[in-house]
């Protein structure tokens, strides 16, 4: 009797030790507000939104010690609609990110749907800190193209760990939406790097993205972007600059000529206890292709309080001055926001 019963406390305590071991995490965010929106031309739409501070977004996060310094890896993370219950990012499951991998002392290598290094969201994202919303409050997402939540299908990915303040990435896929198909040439491939450093109130990242076009005689689609941020006790500084060649993507004139761009976005952020006010001004130069110029400046600003750690009311105000092209169109609006977030 006395063996059973120490027999069973063992292997209790290798079950509960193997169970410590590993650990999955369900997470998320509510942001729901109400929104006035006055466009250039049409009348003012009023009404519920979703996810402007931040996506909402739930998901499933776990990892797994398998010994020698060595942790298996994964998540799950899906978008949706607060006002309609209904699923973002095309109705996908997993729409922001679905991975699998491996964290060591190299650092974390990936493997599934990503968020680019570039995109400004994401486990793996080294470029969002730049803008002083965080790439939400329709700020730097509307000016950056790869800052405007890039994210890509059958996807590796590696990330460093921090060493003596710099930290790298890199990141290939192999087709950026659905399944890839033979031959190789005709699926839409990605490849991006990074690299970032960080030393007292100085931060800064640097990202490259080339986007394959597969049409035949056509040129890759290439983004480059710099940033960085200064902290002077209360008060953050952030600039960023952006460069972009063959915008066939995202860019409605044609596949095969592709238009450049010239991004730039000036900030600033101050912290004043559970209270922070963000603004920023951004400026996007369209080279001209044919009919189509597309330029856009955007003045944004931002306040937050934190009635906790996980629950925060922001109000932001924000004017998108659509020019030449973009004059009069979808892109040419102000805006008043009020919500409320809550994380967990």
């Amino acid at each position: 009797m006395k063996k059973g019963i120490l027999a069973l406390a063992v292997m209790g305590a290798f079950s509960g030790a193997a169970l410590a071991q590993s650990s999955v995490t369900l997470y998320g965010i509510v942001d729901v507000n109400v929104q006035l929106r006055d466009p250039a031309q049409g009348n003012s739409v009023l009404g519920i939104n979703s996810g402007h501070q931040s996506g909402a977004r739930w998901g499933l996060r776990g990892s797994e010690d398998l010994g020698g310094g060595l942790r298996g890896i994964f998540t799950l993370e899906g978008g949706f609609d607060v006002d309609r219950g209904t699923l973002s990012q095309g109705g996908r499951l997993f729409g922001r990110q679905a991975f699998a991998g491996v964290q060591g002392g190299f650092g974390t290598l990936a493997l599934g749907r990503l968020s680019a290094l570039s995109s400004g969201t994401g486990s793996l994202d080294m470029f969002g800190f730049v803008d002083p919303f965080g790439t939400g409050f329709g700020g730097l997402n509307l000016i950056f193209s790869s800052a405007n939540a890039l994210r890509v299908d059958n996807a590796v990915a590696w990330q460093s760990p921090k060493w003596a303040g710099f930290q790298f990435g890199a990141s290939h896929s192999f087709n950026i939406n659905g399944a890839e198909v033979s031959p190789r040439n005709n699926n839409t491939h990605a490849t991006g790097f990074a690299a970032g450093y960080e030393a007292g109130p100085f931060r800064a990242a640097v990202t490259y993205d080339i986007v394959n076009n597969p049409a035949p005689g056509a040129s890759d689609q290439k983004h480059l972007q710099i940033g960085g941020t200064f902290t002077m006790g209360m008060f953050k500084l952030h600039a960023g600059y952006a460069q972009e060649k063959n915008i066939f993507a995202l860019n409605s004139v044609g596949i095969t000529n592709g238009s450049d761009a010239d991004a730039w976005m000036v900030g600033a952020t101050v912290n004043l206890g559970a209270s922070t006010i963000m603004a920023s001004f951004n400026n996007y130069d369209n080279d001209r292709v044919g009919t189509v110029e597309r330029d856009l400046r955007r003045y944004g600003l931002a306040y937050t309080y934190n009635f906790s750690r996980r629950t925060n009311f922001y109000a932001s105000i924000g004017e998108n001055d659509g020019r030449k092209t973009l004059k009069n169109s979808a892109f040419d609006y102000r805006q008043y926001t009020a919500g409320i977030r809550h994380l967990f």
